[in-house]
């Protein structure tokens, strides 16, 4: 996720911290991308990031994702995603605020 983008976990250097976990940044894979908190349902950088992880033993490599970059830095979400999903996200996420304000 892009710092300045996420308004939910901030400091994210602070606040995204788990033992023996390594923060990555979006930016970091594709400089120019902004993802917000819900965004990372469905973003292919995201999604390439987990990945990674995922097939490394939980520790993603922006470095092993080089070779990936033109194809994961041009799309907006990561293959077999659906856009919709993360505007129904956000929808829901707004009408369960609204049921507390």
């Amino acid at each position: 996720m892009h710092k300045q983008a996420d308004g939910v976990v901030t400091p994210p250097e602070r606040n995204a911290q788990l033992p023996s976990a390594t923060i990555l940044n979006v930016g970091q894979l594709c400089p120019l991308r902004i993802v917000n908190h819900l965004q990372v349902t469905t973003d292919a950088a995201v999604f390439a990031i987990a990945v990674d992880a995922l097939r490394h033993d939980g520790r993603a490599s922006i470095t092993r994702l080089i070779p990936q970059i033109l194809s994961v830095c041009t799309r907006i979400s990561a293959e077999g995603m659906d856009d919709s999903q993360e505007f129904d996200l956000a929808t829901l996420f707004q009408q369960f605020l609204d049921g507390f304000m």
